[in-house]
C-alpha cells in the first residue's frame, strides 16, 4: 500500500500535528507500508518551487518550496504545481491531511475518493461557531471541500461527536494520539538541564497563550508563596513566550516580578530535550481553559511524572482522576491549590507511585504508535477497497 501524507506541519517545526505525522507514518513504514510525506515550506524565496528529497529519522520526506504563505487564493494559485508533483510520484492508494483550511484543498481531485483528514484542532470549531461575514463567506466552501473527504478521523471522542454535528459525514472514527514510549524511557539519565534537587519542580510546558491557562499557573504560584512549601517551590515554564498576543505576554511578566526565586523561564524546548526536562521535574501541570488530545498529557504519563490536569474538553478520557492524575475545574485556583498541596505532601508516597503506574500502563496499553498505526491503516484499507468505514 502506498500513503501520501500532504502536509505543512512537520519537523523541525514542533507541536501535536508534527508530532502525530512523524511517529505515524514512521511506525507505518515499519509495518511495510510505502508511507511519504509531501511538506509544503512557506515563505521560501530563496527556493521557490524547488522540490527537495530528504531522510528524517526512517521517514521518506518531500519538501516544495514556496515563496508566499498558503493562504487565502495562493491555496488555488499552486494547487496545480502540487498536483503535478503528486502525479510524478506514482499513483497512492490514500491521500491524508491533518490540517485545517490549508492542505485540504490541495487533494488533487481524482483522490477525493481516497482522501482521508485528521480534524486535530480546536480552531476547526470556533471557526463554524463564529457569525463574522468573513466566514460565512467561507464556510461553504471549506465545508464543500471537507464533505469530499472519504474518511474522517479525529483524536477525541468529544471531536469525534463535533465533528460530526458539523459535517454530518457517518465515515467518521476516533483515534487517538500515540506517544513513542521508549522514547520517555530509554534514554541516558542525566542533569540535562541541571535544575536544583532541593526544588519541587512543577513543569507547565505549554506555549504563552491566553488559552493554555499560563495566568492560572501565575496565580496559583502565588498563592502557593503563602503556604509552608514556599521555600521549596520552582514552576518551570516550558514553551515559547513569543506569541500573537503581546498584552497577555506583558501582562504575564509583570505578575511574576518579585517570584524570581520561585520560578524559571525555559523557552521553547528542543524536541529531543523534552524526556529530560520531565525527568527532572516531580509534577506536570497543564492549566488550559481548552485542550482536545493534548501531547502534554501522554508524555507526562509515559514518563511517570505526577500530573495536573483542567477538566476541560477531552482531558477526562484521558486523565481519569484519582487514578491516572488528577484533574481540577477549569480556573479554579482555590481547587488547584488544594490538589497541589496534596500531591507535594503525598509526593514519596506509594498513593502517588500507584498513580504514576497506573498513568503509564494506560499510555502503554492504549496510545502506542504500533496500535494508533495499526488503527489508521484498518482506515486506509477500508478507503483502498471502497468500504465504509467500521472498526
Amino acid at each position: 500500500m502506498r500513503v501520501l501524507t500532504l502536509c505543512m506541519d512537520y519537523l523541525p517545526r514542533l507541536g501535536g500535528i508534527s508530532n502525530h505525522i512523524h511517529f505515524l507514518n514512521k511506525t507505518l513504514r515499519k509495518l511495510g507500508i510505502d508511507a511519504r510525506i509531501l511538506q509544503i515550506i512557506e515563505n521560501a524565496k530563496d527556493k521557490h518551487l524547488k522540490l527537495e528529497e530528504t531522510e528524517i529519522d526512517g521517514n521518506i520526506v518531500y519538501r516544495f518550496f514556496l515563496k508566499d504563505p498558503l493562504k487565502k487564493l495562493n491555496k488555488f494559485r499552486y494547487r496545480p504545481y502540487i498536483n503535478e508533483i503528486i502525479d510524478k510520484f506514482g499513483k497512492f492508494d490514500v491521500i491524508h491531511t491533518h490540517e485545517f483550511k490549508t492542505t485540504e484543498f490541495l487533494v488533487p481531485s481524482c483522490y477525493y475518493d481516497r482522501f482521508v483528514w485528521t480534524n486535530h484542532t480546536s480552531y476547526f470549531f470556533k471557526f463554524f461557531s463564529e457569525k463574522t461575514l468573513k466566514n460565512l463567506l467561507l464556510k461553504p466552501l471549506i465545508l464543500n471541500q471537507l464533505k469530499k473527504a472519504k474518511f474522517i478521523i479525529t483524536v477525541s471522542k468529544l471531536y469525534e461527536e463535533k465533528t460530526r454535528k458539523i459535517l454530518r459525514n457517518s465515515n467518521i472514527v476516533t483515534i487517538p494520539n500515540g506517544i513513542d514510549i521508549e522514547r520517555f524511557t530509554k534514554f541516558e539519565k542525566k542533569k540535562l538541564f541541571g535544575l536544583p534537587t532541593s526544588k519541587i519542580k512543577i513543569l507547565i510546558p505549554a506555549r504563552w497563550s491566553r488559552v493554555k491557562g499560563i495566568h492560572i499557573a501565575v496565580s496559583l504560584l502565588k498563592e502557593m508563596l503563602k503556604t509552608k512549601y514556599a521555600s521549596k517551590l520552582l514552576f518551570m515554564f516550558a514553551g515559547s513566550d513569543i506569541y500573537d498576543d503581546e498584552k497577555y505576554r506583558s501582562k504575564i511578566l509583570k505578575d511574576l516580578q518579585g517570584l524570581e526565586n520561585n520560578y524559571i523561564l525555559l523557552g521553547k524546548i528542543e524536541f529531543s530535550k523534552m524526556p529530560y526536562l520531565y525527568q527532572e521535574s516531580d509534577i506536570v501541570l497543564l492549566p488550559s481553559l481548552f485542550e482536545n488530545a493534548s501531547i502534554t498529557v501522554l508524555e507526562a504519563m509515559a514518563s511517570k511524572k505526577i500530573l495536573i490536569a483542567s477538566n476541560v474538553g477531552a482531558v477526562p478520557e484521558f486523565v481519569k482522576d484519582g487514578i491516572t492524575g488528577f484533574l481540577f475545574q477549569k480556573e479554579n485556583v482555590a481547587e488547584l491549590k488544594k490538589i497541589l498541596e496534596f500531591c507535594i505532601e503525598n509526593l514519596r508516597t506509594s498513593k502517588m507511585e500507584e498513580i504514576k503506574e497506573n498513568a503509564f500502563n494506560y499510555c502503554i496499553n492504549n496510545f502506542s504508535w504500533n496500535q494508533i498505526a495499526k488503527k489508521t491503516l484498518k482506515v486506509y484499507e477500508k478507503v483502498s477497497k471502497n468500504e465504509s468505514l467500521n472498526i
